[in-house]
């Protein structure tokens, strides 16, 4: 998930990154908030910006510590995720899903429609219906977000981009 936030390659050409982990609170998503923090610059200049993280139960807002509860009905909502990036006004938002969740992986479409880039080890968008994974990869080729994705396999050895 770093590689792909800090490389020169990640289409952007705003000056500032915001990314927004989700599952945020688990071994993996905890992990990169310290690699995260403080905020990175990428060689080409971009500032990386954790603006905020969320697990099932809740979301807080990095600039401000604000927690929101989740509800019911409402375990994730994208409105929360646009007003922790509102407070630098940039729209340019990467998603890291820390997640092993289906639920998250369903909004991966609409983010990739919105420009939201994707970052992620959750294998359930690749494992899935077929229709889903085509409806992404679709996305990631007409919009101007992309969706990077890495798995491992057995021990954690990282060979799928090696094969």
């Amino acid at each position: 998930i770093i590689s792909f936030i800090m490389s020169p390659a990640t289409p952007t050409t705003a000056a500032v990154l915001n990314v927004f982990i989700v599952g945020g609170t688990g071994l993996i998503g905890t992990a990169l908030r310290q690699m995260m923090t403080p905020p990175r610059v990428t060689s080409s200049g971009t500032q990386i910006v954790l603006v905020g993280y969320c697990n099932s139960r809740f979301g807080v807002t990095c600039s401000t510590g604000q927690t929101t509860t989740w509800n019911e009905t409402t375990k994730f909502n994208d409105d929360f995720v646009q007003s922790c990036c509102g407070s630098n006004g940039n729209n340019n938002i990467c998603i890291a899903d820390c997640t092993a969740s289906e639920d998250v992986s369903n909004h991966y479409v609409t983010w990739l429609q919105q420009g939201w880039h994707i970052a992620t080890p959750n294998k359930k968008c690749n494992s899935g219906p077929l229709e889903r994974y085509q409806a992404c990869l679709e996305a990631s080729h007409t919009g101007k977000a992309k969706w990077y994705t890495e798995a491992t396999i057995g021990a954690g050895l990282p060979i799928v981009s090696t094969l």
